[in-house]
């Protein structure tokens, strides 16, 4: 059994929440998203249970046969149409996400290196112009003593 007291803490925050961001009166603004499973191999197993009551456990399959729904819908009751999700759409989805990320990651890397050998470059020329100053004042120094 709920807790009531657990309850109506969540509504009374949720209340405060919603006053907060001045949604009390935009129902538009509230969405409820839900994603369920649905199984294309679920299996039957026989299991024990009163005489003359069918009964029956329906257990999922291997797992790899199945379809993701999510349903949207908010406070207005206006809904989005519902997604449907299969492995092989996923997989297709992931391995572009995969790839532009790994692009993203070379792109940034690259961007890296060059940063890091432009300053290799600056360093380096400094370090010359320091030293022909260097060089410049000692032959000044040199020319004086003569």
């Amino acid at each position: 059994m709920t807790d009531p007291f657990v309850v109506s803490e969540f509504f009374a925050l949720l209340e405060e929440t919603l006053a907060n961001l001045n949604m009390l009166e935009k129902p538009e603004f509230i969405w409820n998203l839900d994603e369920t499973s649905l199984s294309l191999d679920p299996t039957k197993t026989k299991v024990v249970g009163k005489i003359i009551k069918p009964c029956s456990r329906t257990t999922y399959g291997t797992g790899k046969e199945n379809i993701t729904v999510l349903a949207t819908v908010n406070a207005a009751v206006n809904w989005v149409e519902a997604n449907f999700h299969t492995e092989e759409m996923n997989k297709e989805n992931w391995q572009y996400e995969i790839e532009k990320y790994q692009k993203e990651e070379d792109n940034t890397r690259k961007e890296e290196e060059q940063k890091k050998n432009t300053r290799n470059i600056n360093i380096t020329r400094r370090i010359r112009d320091k030293n022909t100053r260097i060089r410049k004042i000692r032959e000044n120094k040199k020319n004086r003593r003569r």
